[in-house]
């Protein structure tokens, strides 16, 4: 995702924004994918259902806030300020996992 978010903000041409997306995408999808088997790994019985349960809650509200901080982003800075964000966020991501996990 990190280097997604790095040729997108870079993109000279559509083509190559079209496949910074692409590869953000499959970081994305991966980080997606993941947090079950984590999740899984760390707790069992009714911790596993109280903390999946947090996680869908922040999910359904993420999900439709996402287009509306993009477009307040893109409408007040420049349409590359949404993949800045997107960079920043998985820096901050990646430092807290290498810390925390």
């Amino acid at each position: 995702m990190l280097i997604g978010n790095i040729v997108c903000i870079f993109a000279p041409n559509v083509n190559t924004l079209i496949l910074g997306g692409f590869i953000q995408g499959g970081g994305a999808r991966a980080c997606a994918c993941l947090w079950r088997s984590v999740f899984r790994d760390i707790f069992v019985g009714e911790k596993l259902s109280i903390y999946g349960g947090y996680l869908s809650i922040f999910i359904t509200f993420i999900v439709p806030a996402a287009p509306l901080l993009g477009g307040f982003l893109q409408h007040y800075f420049h349409w590359q300020s949404v993949f800045v964000f997107m960079l920043l966020y998985t820096l901050v991501s990646l430092t807290c996992i290498v810390f925390f996990f």
